[in-house]
């Protein structure tokens, strides 16, 4: 690690960049051998760096988040283990997320498929939520945050209806609690919730 730390920015994006191409090679190729576990490690490593972001190296945990949502939108019978994993992985990626890498792979999503929304699960997309709050707050950027920021609560409305305290709102930054004090979700059925949940037990134990 130290051997690193002591590389200049500029080689430092010089080597993950062939590292990265390395494994795109190796994939094309699909070859029976194994990566090096010394080059994996490296890779891991250099994606500590802060720097590296500028490359968009990040971009990595859009493209796996993306595939853990459509894991999960797969029917799992009798797989109950396998869909909390791929649950648990999403949380701790969504939730993982730097303050200061929020907006950066949030305002891509406008243009691009919302690799990071979830379309069934309405705990990611509150944890998601949470995310973009936490990221305002810390880094200041509440003036920043405009249309990217509200089209992403949006589409997460649209997908999981959901509502929040009023204690909680009065957390939120300006820009978050004024969408949902005005994007209310409608309150649920009692009667029809229970009976969806007892249709979605018995679909599970087939």
């Amino acid at each position: 690690m130290s051997n690193l730390d002591s590389l200049t920015v500029h080689t430092k994006m010089s080597l993950i960049h062939n590292i990265v191409t390395h494994v795109m090679k190796f994939a094309q190729a699909k070859s029976t051998h194994v990566l090096s576990p010394a080059l994996v490690e490296t890779y891991s490593r250099l994606l500590v760096y802060s720097e590296i972001e500028s490359l968009g190296i990040m971009i990595y945990k859009v493209q796996l988040l993306n595939h853990l949502h459509s894991l999960a939108a797969v029917p799992q019978t009798n797989q109950t283990q396998l869909h909390l994993c791929v649950q648990s992985t999403a949380l701790k990626l969504i939730a993982g997320m730097g303050s200061a890498e929020v907006q950066p792979q949030l305002s891509r999503l406008p243009s691009e498929p919302k690799s990071l929304l979830s379309n069934e699960s309405e705990e990611l997309n509150k944890v998601l939520v949470l995310t973009i709050a936490r990221a305002i707050h810390v880094t200041g950027s509440e003036s920043l945050s405009g249309s990217w920021c509200k089209e992403i609560l949006t589409t997460i409305m649209q997908h999981t209806p959901h509502s929040w305290s009023s204690f909680t709102l009065q957390c939120f930054p300006n820009v978050l609690a004024d969408f949902f004090y005005h994007h209310q979700a409608p309150k649920e059925n009692k009667s029809q919730l229970k009976r969806s949940v007892e249709e979605e037990y018995k679909n599970g134990k087939l």
